[in-house]
């Protein structure tokens, strides 16, 4: 069975799921063992699953572990974006150099693929033997280096940087005495530095010396091709990763399968990839002792209702508008003017006052200052609506089709999803760049489940534009407003 270590904020959900489909979990935590029944196994990992920055997931492991993992979680995740390292770690190539500025080179690398090598001291035309100084998911982002790692399970064997370093797991001080001698014993004068991978704090000594032993003959071997070699190539295979953008959809899809194995509250993934841990872990707690739904459902809109409130106090409101290839646009930021809680969900109407000119997305109408947006979201719907005023008058709409919006201690947070559909006084509505959300799709970017969910959510807000876009100023003049 292929072998890997979960981490971070989705290891429940992951764990079971990634059992469920015949994995075999090693180094679990303390707590994944007391949840899930397990024994403790140490064996070395042939892939890591792990949260990501902003809450995504991040598969990364030896290629074919790496690509059975990502295929069981986005089966179940469904609405996702994700993008895949075009070069690995621990990936050794053969290069040619084919320009040169200052002492930065250019080097071909085969697959149609050009990377950049820093301190290069050869010509153009001349060959290299190169690995990826880091991971590169773009095309016109490959770094390279010259002291590149050949990797193992228990430890990599770096050419061109001979010293010994350790996993920042591995603390204990006569551990790593322990390992650096058999560094030494294996290592001495070849000129060959050694990183000790987090599981090599497990394995026998035997393990290890036949690890290095058999990591040398490759490393031998890589030396040999490259003597031969006349073309840019792969010479080893590096690590895979994947990097799975989820958002509200996916999250709370991982929220009812993690609900089988231990209370959750409704939004749990949610609210922990956004800065809310202590408290869910406190509400949990006191959910496993009541062990009611109708409980939940109490404590969960309670809970959204301290957010918002928390929220409205904090001022300016943040607003990040993720793009499922990574991309953050921190949107003028606003003033939160009224909400209301239903069960699960949270209608939100924010304020924001534009401080500078330019123009309105979509509109073709110049934005000055002292203009206001009048922006409606939720936590339930696909839909986030600007309402543009100018003195007091409408001057235009405009609907964003994203994923339903998360509440971060600081404000707002939601994904994307390309289409908008726009309306003026004398325009409109009109669907726009549903080229972008089709592009996204052939590329690969977003899944067909997202894919399918912004078409249908496009075509549903043309049927409620009257519903959803608000024309009437806020203004002291003109106090009335419709309660959320």
């Amino acid at each position: 069975m292929p072998r890997v270590r979960v981490r971070g904020i989705y290891s429940s959900a992951l764990t079971k799921l990634l059992l469920d489909n015949g994995f075999q979990i090693v180094q679990p935590s303390e707590k994944i063992i007391r949840r899930l029944g397990l024994s403790p196994d140490y064996s070395p990992c042939e892939a890591t699953v792990l949260d990501g920055d902003l809450g995504e997931i991040v598969v990364m492991g030896f290629p074919e572990v790496a690509e059975s993992i990502y295929r069981v979680v986005a089966s179940v995740v469904k609405y996702y974006a994700v993008e895949k390292a075009i070069v690995g770690p621990g990936e050794v190539r053969v290069g040619r150099i084919v320009d040169k500025h200052g002492d930065e080179c250019v080097v071909d690398i085969g697959d149609g693929l050009t990377g950049r090598l820093q301190r290069c001291g050869k010509n153009p035309g001349e060959m290299v033997l190169v690995g990826a100084l880091k991971p590169a998911f773009r095309r016109d982002k490959i770094d390279l280096t010259t002291s590149f790692r050949i990797r193992g399970l228990y430890v990599d064997i770096i050419h061109g940087a001979p010293k010994i370093t350790f996993s920042e797991h591995i603390r204990d001080k006569n551990t790593r005495a322990k390992l650096s001698a058999i560094a030494a014993g294996k290592l001495a004068g070849s000129g060959l530095g050694v990183h000790f991978r987090s599981s090599s704090r497990y394995a026998a000594r035997e393990d290890i010396e036949r690890e290095i032993e058999e990591l040398l003959r490759k490393y031998r071997e890589i030396l040999n091709e490259f003597e031969k070699a006349s073309e840019p190539r792969v010479l080893i295979k590096g690590e895979s990763i994947y990097v799975l953008r989820l958002n509200s959809l996916s999250r709370g899809v991982l929220d009812e399968y993690r609900r089988r194995i231990a209370p959750t509250l409704p939004g749990h993934h949610s609210f922990k990839a956004w800065g809310w841990s202590d408290y869910v872990d406190l509400l949990e707690i006191i959910l496993e002792k009541l062990g009611n739904r109708e409980v939940e459902n109490t404590v969960q809109s309670s809970f959204l209702e301290y957010l918002v409130e928390k929220l409205r106090g904090h001022k300016p409101v943040e607003i990040l508008h993720l793009k499922p290839s990574g991309e953050v646009i921190r949107l003028t930021s606003g003033v939160l003017l009224d909400y209301s809680v239903k069960k699960e969900c949270v209608d939100l109407l924010l304020e924001r006052t534009f401080s500078t000119e330019g123009m309105y997305d979509g509109l073709g109408i110049p934005k000055y200052p002292g203009d206001k947006d009048l922006m409606r979201a939720s936590t339930c719907s696909p839909y986030v609506v600007h309402n543009y005023f100018r003195d007091g008058s409408w001057i235009g709409s405009y609907i964003s089709i994203g994923t339903p919006v998360e509440i971060s201690p600081n404000g707002i947070a939601y994904m994307d999803l390309y289409v908008d559909i726009v309306l003026t006084s004398t325009r409109g509505p009109d669907v726009i760049e549903m080229d972008e959300l089709e592009k996204s799709f052939e590329n690969g970017l977003i899944s067909s489940y997202l894919y399918e969910y912004a078409r249908n959510a496009s075509n549903e807000a043309l049927r409620l534009v009257d519903q959803l876009v608000i024309k009437n100023s806020l203004t002291p003049n003109n106090p009335k407003r419709e309660r959320l």
